[in-house]
């Protein structure tokens, strides 16, 4: 995740130095593909805490079947 940020910011940095655009045109694009970035990432975050809860969850259930078992 951190190389992809990273090639990402090294991408954003290439391309305001070689845009062909004035300078706050630019910015704004940049910001807007921040803005999109950010929300990518937050929802990916929401899907792996939910994918995460979820298995806890099954972990939880198998634990109490299996102690129903044993005990």
């Amino acid at each position: 995740m951190k190389r992809v940020l990273l090639i990402l910011l090294a991408g954003v940095a290439v391309g305001m130095l070689l845009a062909p655009e004035k300078g706050s045109e630019t910015w704004s694009k940049v910001v807007d593909g921040l803005d999109d970035i950010k929300d990518k990432a937050m929802d990916e975050m929401n899907n792996l805490v939910a994918k995460g809860k979820d298995m806890v969850s099954k972990g939880k259930q198998t634990a109490q079947r299996s102690s129903k078992f044993w005990l």
